[in-house]
């Protein structure tokens, strides 16, 4: 267990050191504040979106898509939304801080951290797990959080079906995904040459994208945990306070006790059986701190930009722990 301890803080650890970064940087004066919105728009705009249409485009269907795991781990997700949808106005009656409480709830750091935690945990078996279910969890964080970020929107505009719907079309996020999954299903139908390899791939035929696309995906996540840091101001906390003790404790307590409790019902119903591999992908999905990109998204579409980055803070300082006590909970219940 002090392996996984060990690995839990390895995980996380990196991703402090670079809030810690630009913390430092922007007291150092090498950020200004004009600066760091027009990074922070950037990065929205052309590294998540890049980073969405690469890790679609690379996701391997060849053994197809479980689709009963699917269903039952959105079906979570969706029990996960409503139930933040509930909560969030008893936790604040700001408008703005709502959306923010109901997209960390469900929204974890699977795409940053999953990987290699799951890796870890149930070695190749972790790995293609967390690969075959990229595709559902990445469309329904994106989506179901423009969702709620547009409802609670903070602009003086009240949000109409239409609004919110152009909110969506508009959004980045969304243009990498729907690339992606359009690359993907391309994939599937087109015809294969005597090597076995399709005779058209973005990175076989067309290497100088697939590159320039990637090293774009690469640099998402680290700048934007440089900006969050650049942009974290510790005494705006005593400000929410309540919203934030809140909002930690459904991502790194409500989540995974209520995920897990839905999978365990499955499991006695006959519905699913688990393996270590998809344990190991679900503790990355419902036990991972909130993803960085639910800050950057909060920015872009007016809600409290400050609540989104402490909670992006303090779940990944805390997951430390919680991750820890998760793994060693589901290895007594012999389920890892």
């Amino acid at each position: 267990m002090l392996t996984v301890f060990l690995f839990s803080m390895n995980a996380v650890l990196p991703i402090l050191l670079l809030i810690l970064l630009g913390y430092y940087g922007r007291r150092k004066g090498f950020f200004h504040e004009q600066t760091l919105v027009e990074i922070n728009r950037f990065n929205f705009k052309y590294g998540y979106s890049s980073m969405l249409f690469i890790n679609l485009y690379n996701a391997d269907l060849s053994n197809g898509l479980p689709l009963r795991l699917i269903g039952v781990v959105m079906l979570i997700l969706t029990f996960l939304a409503l139930m933040a949808w509930g909560i969030a106005g008893v936790l604040t009656d700001k408008r703005d801080r709502k959306g923010v409480l109901i997209q960390v709830t469900f929204r974890s750091n699977y795409a940053i951290i999953g990987m290699m935690l799951a890796e870890a945990l149930a070695g190749s078996e972790g790995t293609a797990m967390v690969a075959i279910f990229q595709l559902p969890s990445v469309l329904f964080f994106n989506v179901v959080s423009v969702l709620a970020l547009s409802v609670y929107s903070d602009s003086e505009e009240k949000p109409t079906v239409g609004s919110i719907l152009r909110s969506m079309a508009l959004n980045p996020m969304i243009h990498g995904i729907l690339a992606g999954g359009l690359a993907l299903v391309i994939r599937q139908v087109i015809p294969t040459g005597a090597d076995g390899l399709p005779v058209f791939s973005i990175s076989g035929t067309l290497p100088w994208l697939y590159s320039a696309l990637t090293y774009l995906s690469r640099m998402a996540a680290p700048l934007a945990l440089i900006v969050l840091g650049a942009n974290l101001i510790l005494s705006d906390a005593r400000g929410f306070m309540k919203e934030l003790i809140g909002g930690t404790f459904l991502r790194l307590v409500g989540a995974p006790v209520v995920g897990f409790l839905i999978l365990y019902l499955a499991q006695k119903a006959g519905i699913i059986t688990l393996t270590p591999g998809l344990v190991a992908m679900l503790i990355a999905l419902l036990g991972s701190p909130v993803a960085t990109a639910s800050a950057i998204m909060a920015r872009e579409m007016k809600a409290d930009y400050s609540l989104a980055g402490q909670l992006v803070v303090w779940t990944s300082v805390l997951s430390t722990a919680s991750l820890f006590i998760l793994v060693t909970v589901l290895k007594l219940m012999g389920w890892l």
